[in-house]
């Protein structure tokens, strides 16, 4: 099965209101297993319910995410993203370079209080035993 997710922060918790029957008409439409998870507060609702936004509880701040498996889930996603990209802030959706720590000054909601060093590694990257080991080295 596909499985697809859209990111984002609530910016406003009001918004959430003005979303919630748009988003559960939509979710219907498809065959897809449509979620909505509350990250920041470890909440799980599926958006097929009229009630999954209350359910999920989305408060200023949270970091959310909606989930869809199955076979038109891409679809689902792709239509989705553009109501939330309406009332909340969808991360990564504009990022034309490599992911870094400029995604964690953009927002900063992403960061944790205290001082931390981010190492990234691209996905599907294939690397010789040298690679593997300058790297390690790099991190002592």
């Amino acid at each position: 099965m596909n499985e697809y997710q859209i990111t984002f922060f609530v910016d406003n918790a009001n918004a959430s209101a003005h979303v919630a029957l748009p988003l559960n008409r939509v979710a219907k439409k498809f065959k897809s297993t449509l979620h909505i998870i509350n990250v920041t507060q470890n909440r799980v609702a599926e958006l097929t319910k009229s009630v999954a936004i209350l359910q999920a509880g989305l408060q200023q701040g949270d970091l959310c995410q909606i989930t869809a498996i199955g076979i038109d889930a891409e679809l689902a996603c792709f239509v989705i993203k553009d109501m939330i990209a309406e009332h909340f802030t969808v991360v990564g959706s504009h990022i034309n370079y490599e992911f870094s720590s400029q995604l964690a000054e953009r927002l900063p909601q992403i960061c944790p209080p205290c001082e931390i060093k981010w190492h990234y590694a691209k996905a599907h990257t294939e690397l010789t035993k040298f690679e593997c080991l300058k790297g390690l080295a790099q991190l002592i």
